[in-house]
């Protein structure tokens, strides 16, 4: 039986096809996204592997300990009532929802519903201004008259 530290060189094994990096188990990449199916939704499994394509020296497994580390020092900010500042993409911060009365919405009766802190997300003006682009703006393309820039 191999030991431990024979199992974990093999595993990192590179091949001169992949570019250097360790075989990730998938031959080809889709031509549509999962998310593009899903309606633009991206999930964290994603996100890892963009980050790890754009970067073949990082491996895979680097990629996602350090999302799950930005990500862990987000939640526990939040967590601890700090205000988390990403410049160029927003801010991220705590809100207090005062106590209420409700409705349950099945049967119609009132139902007081308690206080809680809830995360409030501010995008930046420059992701803002990103997402309010116009097709033409990202194509470089003139845009058409009685457009926005046109």
């Amino acid at each position: 039986m191999r030991c431990r530290r024979q199992l974990r060189s093999n595993h990192r094994k590179r091949s001169r096809k992949s570019g250097g990096r360790p075989f990730s188990g998938r031959l080809s990449t889709p031509s549509v996204s999962p998310s593009r199916e899903r309606g633009g939704k991206m999930v964290r499994s994603e996100l890892v592997q963009k980050i790890a394509d754009e970067n073949p020296h990082l491996f895979r497994h680097d990629v996602e300990r350090v999302v799950n580390i930005i990500l862990g020092v987000i939640v526990d900010s939040l967590g601890r009532g700090e205000r988390v500042e990403l410049r160029g993409f927003g801010s991220f911060s705590v809100g207090r929802r005062e106590a209420r009365s409700g409705r349950n919405p099945r049967t119609g009766e009132p139902v007081e519903v308690d206080a809680k802190h809830a995360p409030k997300f501010r995008a930046s003006k420059k992701l803002l201004s990103r997402m309010n682009e116009t097709t033409a703006d990202r194509t470089g393309e003139k845009a058409l008259p009685g457009t926005r820039h046109g």
